[in-house]
């Protein structure tokens, strides 16, 4: 979790290079999951791009050294922990990432399966 946050704050934090708001907010979605949102107002995420931003070494600043690897590995690692991650953008408004995240989850090993309640 602290790397899909670290990435997804990372993010919205370089492209409102001089300030702006990003509120992440947390809510029930239903008895089952949580809705994480990063809703930043920086500048968009133009619509021909939006469908490459989770696929790695996709990356669109010219002149800046970055590996184009930190959403792939956000999309991956909610993934893993059987989340769901999607972004919505508009030019001159701002980007949203939606995090739907299991209260529970099951792990299974090769000793037994465990179950994790994150619903406290």
């Amino acid at each position: 979790m602290e790397q899909i946050f670290f990435n997804l704050f990372n993010n919205a934090i370089t492209v409102m290079k001089d300030g702006g708001h990003l509120e992440i907010s947390v809510k029930r979605q239903d008895t089952n999951s949580l809705l994480i949102t990063f809703a930043d107002n920086g500048p968009g995420i133009p619509q021909a791009d939006l469908k490459h931003v989770f696929e790695p070494f996709f990356y669109t600043r010219a002149g800046e050294s970055r590996t184009g690897l930190g959403l792939a590995v956000t999309y991956a690692l909610v993934q893993e922990i059987g989340g769901q991650i999607s972004v919505q953008s508009e030019l001159g408004k701002g980007t949203h990432f939606h995090i739907r995240l299991p209260l529970k989850m099951e792990r299974n090993d090769s000793k037994n399966t465990r179950e994790y309640d994150y619903d406290g």
